[in-house]
């Protein structure tokens, strides 16, 4: 979907797919379009300059959950749009999701550069700032997901190398309120085994900030193997460096 190709008989999964691609593609080359006929089963898209016979038709096929590309006009007549209102900040958003994983808190006038010189379109600022807080909305939604599958890492882990040791907890301040996650002990079987079989006896102990989308402080247990090098034994993530999670941390580690 980053650059593709409308021919006569393409297939799509289902019309909002069939809508993407020819989105895209006229945004590439720097065209408008205005959806003649926009329903479930049939599309017709036509340029947006009334002089212009550029024209794409598609309909969902009988009884197939498939969307047919059925017929073509695919030439354009009419000069590159600067100013394209297929270009939405939900199309921006989706455009640079990417950027945004990396950057969730971009500058609007480096998203703006960024979508000039990519796309070659003028874009209001309003846009941009509605395309950030909607990725933003996207990225944090699909962490949270993620976060909400610890449960069943815990439980993989433990079944997949057996004698390590996972422990997650959470905090309820009341029991009406959804668990959130506060601090998360890792411990594999197999890095414990090595560092008992293969290493000098000693532990050095570390704490560094976590950057990413949630806060919070990365703890490590560290030993060193035959060559001098660093050898990982436990982490854990926590919501903060404090006396109380340290001793959590050193208590498990006791324990093994």
């Amino acid at each position: 979907m980053a650059n593709p190709t409308l021919v006569v008989g393409n297939t799509f999964h289902d019309a909002a797919e069939f809508r993407k691609a020819v989105r895209q593609y006229n945004i590439i080359r720097g065209k408008d379009l205005k959806f003649k006929k926009n329903e479930k089963k049939r599309i017709v898209v036509v340029c947006k300059d009334t002089n212009c016979r550029y024209r794409v038709y598609g309909r969902q096929l009988e009884n197939e959950m498939t969307f047919l590309l059925v017929s073509l006009r695919p030439k354009h007549s009419c000069s590159r749009k600067y100013h394209n209102h297929m270009v939405t900040s939900s199309w921006i958003a989706d455009c640079c999701m990417d950027s945004f994983r990396e950057q969730p808190n971009m500058p609007i006038d480096v998203l703006q550069k960024k979508v000039k010189s990519k796309y070659n379109v003028d874009v209001h600022v309003s846009s941009l700032y509605r395309a950030r807080k909607k990725a933003r909305e996207s990225i944090y939604e699909k962490f949270d997901e993620q976060y909400h599958r610890l449960w069943d890492y815990c439980s993989m882990v433990r079944s997949t190398n057996v004698g390590s040791c996972l422990l997650l907890m959470v905090e309820r301040p009341m029991p009406q309120v959804p668990c959130r996650f506060q601090r998360i002990y890792i411990s594999l079987a197999a890095m414990k085994n090595g560092f008992l079989e293969g290493c000098r006896p000693v532990v050095g102990l570390d704490a560094c900030f976590l950057k990413g989308t949630y806060k919070g402080q990365l703890m490590s247990a560290v030993g060193r193997d035959a060559n001098n090098n660093m050898y990982p034994i436990a982490m854990a993530v926590v919501e903060a460096e404090t006396k109380d999670s340290w001793t959590w941390i050193l208590a498990l580690l006791h324990m093994g």
